[in-house]
C-alpha cells in the first residue's frame, strides 16, 4: 500500500457484465396503441479493477467485484400493427446505488447510473 508521499499513475475501470430489473408497467390503452410508465428493482452486477505504477517503481493491480441493487423508472409506447406483430420503444433511467470497492490503493465508493433507450418487434404466438 502507498505512503502519504508516494504517487500513483494509473486506470480505474468499472465494467458490468449484466443488468437486471423486475419492474410493474401500468398504461392507457386506444385501439392498438398503448402508452405506459414502469418502475421497480433493478440489479447489476459490477467489477472494479486498478492498474498502474508509482514512483517507487513498481506496478500494481487489483480488483473487487459488487452486485449493485438499485431503482429504475421510465415510460414507452407500443403498438400493434397486426394482431401478432408489436413495436415497442421505452426510455428507461436506472440507478444502481453506491457500493465500496476494496482495492489496493484503499476502498473506493462508486455510484452508477445510466439512461438507456429500447426499441423492439415483437411477435405473439
Amino acid at each position: 500500500m502507498p505512503g502519504l508521499d508516494d504517487y500513483l499513475v494509473g486506470s480505474l475501470e468499472l465494467e458490468s457484465n449484466w443488468q437486471a430489473s423486475l419492474r410493474l408497467r401500468a398504461g392507457y390503452a386506444v385501439d392498438n396503441f398503448l402508452m405506459y410508465a414502469t418502475g421497480g428493482v433493478a440489479f447489476a452486477d459490477a467489477k472494479m479493477t486498478s492498474s498502474g505504477v508509482g514512483d517507487w517503481e513498481g506496478s500494481y493491480s487489483s480488483d473487487d467485484s459488487n452486485t449493485h441493487v438499485g431503482w429504475t423508472i421510465g415510460i414507452g409506447a407500443e403498438y400493434a400493427f397486426t394482431p401478432n406483430w408489436i413495436a415497442r420503444a421505452e426510455i428507461r433511467y436506472t440507478d444502481f446505488g453506491s457500493k465500496t470497492y476494496e482495492l489496493w490503493e484503499g476502498p473506493v465508493d462508486s455510484s452508477w447510473d445510466q439512461t438507456a433507450v429500447t426499441v423492439g418487434l415483437s411477435y405473439k404466438f
